[in-house]
């Protein structure tokens, strides 16, 4: 392992300490045990069999936005649009899911799964297609673009896709369009299969493929990209289109896969989520996978804790906030741990 990528795991372990840290005085000034509550959430992520299954389901989601940010963000384009992503292909999904009908599982179910890659793509690429026509800044028409995907998939299962006497919601899919559950329960599909295929699919073609070698040097420097000979804006637009398609297929599988329909607000922030642990992996898409995992089991172990011991699932996201905050500062993370390291030693000068 070289210097630079050693440098990186401590500032790593560094962030994720301080992190924990920060949570601990937070649940203290609120009147909460800093222990009993990380006890709590872990047992609530890992301490059963049903806790590990929902804690597997968040991270299958996380991960997958997660990766939909590195293939983006590798070709030098910030995608925060990946919420509104996931909305156009959750809902493209749930209008093949109900609609079509009398066709096999092994022709519906791909044939959901690509209208949701194709119209999340394309919703994706929109923003490429602003930034580079029209010079549009990526991250307000992506800021804006989540808003028109939020509001308008919102409005149909509000309004003409609404099941009567319910919540805002559609009718379920049909049974031939829902995947595969590896489980006895619908929280964990073979969409989890789908997103580790995924992830080698892009490791390789990142790594070893001219595309790949594109993404990069157009990522580090689209002047230098173009002047080798190499179309930064060809680049530009698939890379959001295969970022925008991998996160419509994240809502995909939530509504064929978990769900059985498309339910209005069912994201909880994944598309956030996913550019945090991006980060927290390096935007490295291996990474990603264990990154995502502790989000997971953070998200999963603070819903029971909740539920069980009523502690606001906010305090959660203040981790998190602060796990990203400090990789994105690893200056301060070291001056932190720096000053808390002198504290520990004067005060363990005192105890002697």
């Amino acid at each position: 392992m070289g210097k630079g990528n050693s440098n990186k795991v401590v500032i790593l372990i560094i962030s994720l300490f301080i992190s924990l840290i920060v949570g601990a005085v937070v649940f203290a000034m609120c009147g909460y045990s800093p222990l009993s509550a990380y006890i709590a959430i872990l047992k609530g992520g890992l301490g059963s069999r049903s806790s590990i299954i929902i804690s597997l389901s968040q991270t299958m989601i996380i991960a997958f936005m997660g990766l939909a940010y590195i293939t983006a963000i590798r070709a030098g384009i910030c995608n925060i649009g990946l919420e509104g992503q996931m909305y156009v292909g959750a809902i493209a999904a749930a209008i093949a899911g109900v609609y079509i009908k009398g066709i096999p599982s092994f022709i519906h179910v791909p044939l959901v799964l690509l209208m949701a890659i194709v119209a999340a793509g394309l919703w994706g690429m929109l923003v490429a297609v602003l930034k580079i026509r029209f010079g549009a800044n990526e991250i307000i028409t992506a800021i804006m673009l989540n808003f028109i995907a939020e509001n308008f998939t919102s409005y149909l299962v509000s309004g003409p896709m609404k099941v009567e006497g319910t919540v805002a919601q559609s009718e379920r899919v049909q049974d031939s369009a829902h995947l595969v559950n590896l489980v006895d329960t619908p929280q964990l599909s073979s969409g989890i299969l789908i997103f580790f295929f995924l992830t080698i699919i892009i490791f390789l073609i990142m790594k070893y493929t001219r595309f790949g070698f594109e993404v990069r040097v157009t990522g580090e420097n689209a002047l230098a990209a173009e002047t080798g000979g190499i179309s930064a804006k060809r680049t530009m637009s698939i890379a959001m289109f295969t970022s925008g398609a991998i996160a419509g297929l994240a809502g995909a599988i939530i509504v064929i896969g978990v769900n059985g329909r498309f339910i209005d607000g069912f994201s909880s922030g994944f598309g956030w989520d996913g550019i945090a642990v991006a980060s927290l992996a390096g935007l490295n898409v291996i990474g990603n996978i264990f990154s995502s995992f502790l989000f997971g089991v953070l998200r999963a172990g603070a819903t029971v804790v909740n539920r069980t011991a009523r502690i606001p699932y906010d305090f959660i996201v203040v981790i998190q906030a602060f796990i990203v905050l400090l990789l994105g500062c690893p200056k301060l993370s070291e001056d932190l741990y720096g000053k808390i390291r002198k504290i520990a030693v004067r005060k363990g000068k005192k105890d002697e």
